[in-house]
């Protein structure tokens, strides 16, 4: 039986949190033993990132990370640390593969972030921490050629790419009208929504500029565009609703509940994801939109191409390009999509199918 000890955030939102969540989940039911350890400190308890101040998030990513894996050494066998961009998140994989060396446990590092200024400044770090795990894990080909190219371009070997999942028991096909219905949307809006936490990067400006281009072309008086999520652009957005008089077009919903998301996603004709280039480095919400049958309009932002790999899932543009993104919404809205296509390319990415994938790792990679 497989004991693992699953390090990363444990958050109310973000795709690494997400990530951790879910795997942690999907091995619980094949079995095996993971306990979690959060890096914002309350494994038991989602919390918003904010809840938890930078100390202790330093804290709980070093000291306090080798600390909790010498009190539970003997309950796991492996370490596997979830990280990401910022040199304060990467450190934890330091940490965790010190910890993993120390008390002979083995390590496995998923790396989620494709940044390529980050690889650059950070190289040798990065390098190091290739050359000592156990297994380093990455969720893109892109990721992995990216590492290849700035990092260690001799460790081709030591990279694997395992990419996200979604949950296919909350993200599946339901009737359009009954979840307007719940969320008390009119029936005869057509409605795009984009889901994800507001930052610069996430390209919810070209969005809205996008609206306000296709309300202008095409006339779409019943338009009605959800951005859903919260974060440090959410007045910035605002600001830009008001300018653009799309009050009654565009909506920013906060953040809602988990099981809601679903909800959002069934009402819309299309999930849109407007990303920067780099900023993403998989994008796992346009799984889940494609588990409840939708197809994705998304910038080529680096993770998207290799989601939305044929125009029977969805259609790709060109990162900050307002008017782009509004003809390529404009298609999608005009397009008969076969559902049963998107369904069958999405199922690869089921949490079960992901899980199997990660077991594998675990069993077969032999410990430094």
């Amino acid at each position: 039986m497989t004991r693992v000890l699953m390090c990363g955030p444990i958050a109310k939102a973000g795709g690494v949190s997400a990530h951790t969540i879910n795997l942690t989940n999907s091995l619980l039911r094949t079995g095996s033993t993971v306990i979690p350890y959060s890096f914002l400190g309350d494994s038991k308890k989602e919390l918003e990132p904010s809840e938890v101040n930078g100390f202790r998030k330093t804290y709980y990513r070093t000291l306090g990370l080798i600390i909790e894996s010498y009190k539970k050494r003997s309950e796991y066998d492996i370490i596997h640390i979830q990280t990401s961009g910022g040199i304060f998140s990467f450190i934890s994989s330091i940490s965790g593969i010190a910890a993993a060396k120390m008390l002979k446990k083995h390590s496995v590092v998923t790396f989620h972030f494709s940044w390529i200024d980050f690889y650059k400044r950070y190289h040798g770090i990065i390098s190091f921490v290739i050359q000592n795990c156990d297994t380093f894990v990455t969720v893109s080909e892109r990721n992995k050629r990216l590492l290849l190219d700035y990092v260690a371009d001799n460790c081709a070997s030591r990279i694997k790419v395992i990419p996200n999942g979604y949950d296919d028991s909350l993200f599946k096909p339901l009737l359009k009208e009954d979840s307007k219905k719940k969320l008390q949307i009119p029936s005869e809006s057509i409605v795009i929504v984009s889901i994800g936490n507001l930052l610069p990067h996430k390209g919810h400006k070209n969005l809205i500029e996008a609206v306000s281009i296709l309300k202008q072309k095409f006339q779409l008086d019943n338009l009605l565009c959800y951005i859903v999520g919260n974060g440090p652009s959410y007045n910035e957005l605002e600001s830009l609703i008001k300018e653009y008089s799309l009050e009654d077009s565009v909506i920013l919903t906060g953040r809602v509940k988990w099981d809601d998301l679903p909800l959002y996603l069934n009402s819309s004709e299309t999930l849109i994801f407007p990303s920067f280039l780099d900023g993403e480095s998989f994008g796992i919400v346009q799984i889940e939109a494609m588990g409840c049958g939708k197809p994705v309009v998304a910038t080529r932002n680096g993770g998207s191409e290799e989601v939305v790999i044929s125009d029977d899932y969805g259609l790709l543009v060109e990162p900050g390009d307002s008017q782009d993104l509004a003809e390529k919404i404009g298609i999608a809205l005009d397009k008969k999509w076969d559902q049963e296509k998107i369904l069958s390319h999405v199922q690869q990415y089921q949490w079960e199918n992901i899980a199997k994938q990660i077991q594998h790792i675990y069993t077969s990679t032999p410990r430094k």
